[in-house]
């Protein structure tokens, strides 16, 4: 079960994984014991040029869902301890 103040793993809108925060846990009261819910997150800024007197800059995800609720597999978070799930092909017709 993840907690507040736990580190997990962020995959962004990008497919990039950084290590991340958790800030707060989103369950359901009738899913109290799911372990994978939605969870605030703060990563640190990928980009070098982004610092400010206390170093490099944050930023905030919020209700960002864990991997296996996330169809595109970007934009989720998953354990550290848990194997990354292989992105989902999309076809266009």
């Amino acid at each position: 079960m993840v907690l507040a103040g736990a580190t997990v793993v962020c995959t962004d809108a990008d497919g990039v994984e950084r290590p991340a925060l958790v800030t707060a846990v989103w369950r359901e009261p009738s899913a109290a014991d799911d372990p994978r819910p939605a969870v605030n997150l703060v990563v640190v800024c990928r980009d070098p040029a982004r610092v400010d007197p206390y170093g490099r800059q944050t930023e905030r995800r919020t209700a960002v869902p864990h991997q296996s609720r996330s169809w595109a597999r970007a934009g989720c978070w998953r354990g550290c301890d848990e194997e990354r799930t292989p992105a989902t092909a999309v076809l266009v017709a």
